[in-house]
């Protein structure tokens, strides 16, 4: 009874990492879209944003296959993300002040969601390194 109960308990788990990684997965993917997209709204003239978004689409593939290289290049992205997220929050606050307009607040709340979904992703993938299967 026991040894049934202790597989249904790590088979559980294991779906439920599994769920996790698609989540973190799927983020990184959004970040590299946004990213990109950015990138190409601004003509492409911010460069270390278009090599971010590419790393972030990479890390996506890696980690949605669970190889040990997509883990560090998710950590790596996420470090990366979460940096320019911040120091973007920053500036903007310094440059534009308390937001008075529309604008000013949705540019604030997407860098702070930006920001989040970097650190999110970031912990989760520190907490489920173990899952990651190591290099061939």
């Amino acid at each position: 009874m026991t040894s049934k109960r202790s597989s249904e308990e790590s088979s559980g788990n294991e779906a439920e990492g599994r769920q996790g990684l698609i989540v973190c997965a799927s983020i990184l993917a959004v970040i590299g879209v946004v990213d990109l997209t950015v990138s190409s709204l601004s003509g492409f003239g911010i460069i270390f944003l278009e090599a971010l978004g590419l790393f972030s689409l990479i890390a996506a593939v890696g980690v949605w296959l669970r190889r040990r290289w997509g883990l560090w290049i998710g950590v790596v992205s996420d470090l990366l993300t979460l940096t320019v997220g911040l120091v973007t929050l920053y500036a903007s606050a310094l440059y534009i002040g308390t937001p008075t307009d529309f604008n000013a607040l949705a540019l604030y709340l997407g860098l702070a969601v930006y920001s989040v979904a970097a650190l999110g992703t970031l912990l989760y993938l520190a907490a489920r390194r173990s899952v990651f299967k190591p290099a061939v």
